[in-house]
């Protein structure tokens, strides 16, 4: 999940950009559907038309507000963590647990210890380097006979994000239930700033491999066919955030509950929803409750014939964060419950 990127102008900040950061988003100017809560936000009334043009804006709003936001303060608080997490050192204890998210994450026990800063930089840095399909194996996770996609992807990283200027070290970032590290590849373009997330897991034997599909930011069908009419059922990598707007099949907010989807490889952000106290509902409430406003979450969306173009039903919330486990992550939830085990303290 690549179409061509699309330009920023970001103040008091280089950076156009944050798909791999887990920002504070700060003070926002609220308006409608911005995800934030409003005590004078007014829902459309049922029957009630709003103009396609109109929509339109309010998302574009919306996803450049979150991204310049991203942009700015979220690289900015990795940036001080990684400092901080290097002064510090890594807190794995004696079965190889990994540290927590710094902001209401879970920790995820593990039987495999974490790559140190350096390892796991010079891994990262040695897999972007991979130009035959032969490599692949050795840097990423099982790609099901995706290697030549692979090595075609990285080969044209320099024209599409352009020279690598630098690697951030974000430690855990566990999520999903799996052991997570991850490092945050700054780019620099022609004209602009931006940055993909490197996410290290283990494999079974213990091998960290990083995750390409995650890097890739990878979406099925792609962005311009998941915004035409003709596009039924996706798969997509998205930020996630509570939003607010009740329209069309999704009118009644006594059964729906609203999300907004936004992406960096696409100028459009999306409108999804959950029928309240459903397990893709539960799901996206527990994310969502560990801390920033937005999250990382990879969703499995289908388009209702009376909806308008941006508008999706969330069919399935298939992991949290860009890593895909074994089984969905909404099969933690049923009928809106929670099954997952506690968190490891």
């Amino acid at each position: 999940m690549k179409p061509t990127d699309i330009q920023r102008s970001v103040q008091n900040s280089p950076y156009d950009r944050a798909p791999g950061d887990a920002p504070s988003l700060g003070r926002v100017s609220r308006m409608p559907g911005s995800g934030l809560a409003s005590q004078t936000r007014r829902r459309r009334r049922r029957g009630e038309s709003r103009p396609q043009s109109r929509l339109s804006e309010s998302r574009k709003k919306l996803l450049k507000i979150r991204i310049l936001i991203l942009s700015g303060v979220g690289l900015l608080v990795l940036s001080i963590l990684a400092v901080l997490g290097f002064r510090g050192g890594r807190t794995d204890d004696a079965s190889g647990s990994t540290q927590a998210e710094e902001d209401g994450g879970v920790r995820v026990a593990s039987a495999f210890p974490s790559p140190s800063r350096e390892d796991a930089l010079r891994f990262v840095e040695k897999a972007l380097a991979v130009r035959e399909p032969a490599q692949v194996p050795e840097f990423f996770r099982a790609m099901e006979n995706r290697d030549q996609e692979v090595v075609d992807f990285l080969a044209g990283m320099a024209a599409r994000d352009g020279v690598i200027t630098e690697y951030q070290w974000m430690s855990s970032v566990d999520a999903n239930r799996l052991s997570l590290d991850g490092v945050n590849v700054i780019f620099k373009g022609k004209d602009r700033i931006g940055n993909r997330l490197a996410l290290l897991t283990p494999d079974a034997a213990g091998v960290w491999k990083m995750d390409f599909d995650a890097f890739a930011r990878t979406v099925q069908p792609s962005w311009e066919q998941i915004l035409s009419p003709e596009a039924q059922v996706a798969v997509v990598r998205v930020f996630v955030a509570k939003d607010s707007y009740f329209n069309g099949p999704f009118r009644d907010e006594k059964v729906w509950n609203c999300y907004g989807m936004a992406s960096a490889d696409s100028e459009e952000s999306l409108l999804g929803y959950a029928k309240i106290d459903s397990a893709q509902d539960a799901a996206l409430r527990a994310i969502l409750a560990r801390g920033e406003r937005l999250k990382r979450v990879t969703l499995e969306i289908r388009r209702l014939a009376s909806g308008e173009l941006r508008q999706f039903e969330i069919s399935k919330v298939i992991a949290e964060d860009w890593v895909l486990a074994d089984k969905p992550f909404q099969a933690n939830f049923a009928g809106g419950q929670s099954r997952l085990p506690d968190p490891v303290r």
